[in-house]
């Protein structure tokens, strides 16, 4: 009998623990306007410790704002400098399920493959891009994306294949507030 006991309490004690854990998560997790202060104070000492995730354990923030220009050349014409991803961004905002987010995602990763190859090469934002050093960018991470990249988007905006390019990314790092930009070589995608 006493044996009976002992494992009702112990599965009274399991619930009450489960029940006010999930509380406290609750509490912590639901925005100011659902969850009371005085709660969440109560409840934070709780979840920060050991439950609390931050972005950051998902993917480091950024510390470089970039934006991309591209000026195509197709067989008979070519285009001004322009921004593929504005019109894909704008369209984002408002349709997020469609295929305008993995545009601007695309632009985004660029930049990050791209800054592993400029570390590679010792290139800083605002220095000229080291073309003796063609053959390292060639074998690099970023080459070969740059050049679907273009491809892709030389396609989707105009409809017609592209014979090369020139493209550019203007920096800003907002850690230190420096600034630049750097026009890699002309991409020829023949």
């Amino acid at each position: 009998m006493k044996e009976t006991t002992n494992k009702i309490w112990i599965g009274w004690l399991a619930f009450l623990f489960i029940v006010v854990h999930f509380s406290f998560i609750i509490i912590y997790a639901f925005p100011a306007t659902i969850s009371h202060s005085k709660l969440k104070a109560f409840a934070t000492p709780y979840v920060e410790p050991i439950f609390a995730q931050t972005w950051g354990m998902f993917a480091p923030c950024p510390t470089v704002n970039s934006t991309i220009e591209i000026k195509f050349y197709f067989e008979n014409d070519s285009t001004e400098w322009d921004n593929p991803v504005t019109d894909a961004a704008n369209r984002h905002s408002y349709l997020r399920g469609s295929h305008h987010g993995e545009i601007v995602l695309a632009a985004s990763n660029l930049y990050y493959w791209l800054s592993l190859d400029l570390n590679m090469l010792n290139v800083t934002i605002g220095d000229d891009f080291p073309t003796d050093r063609m053959a390292e960018f060639y074998d690099g991470y970023s080459y070969y994306k740059i050049q679907n990249f273009i491809r892709g988007n030389g396609w989707y905006l105009y409809d017609s294949k592209v014979e090369s390019a020139l493209i550019r990314f203007y920096l800003e790092d907002v850690v230190s507030g420096e600034e630049g930009m750097i026009t890699l070589p002309k991409f020829y995608l023949n």
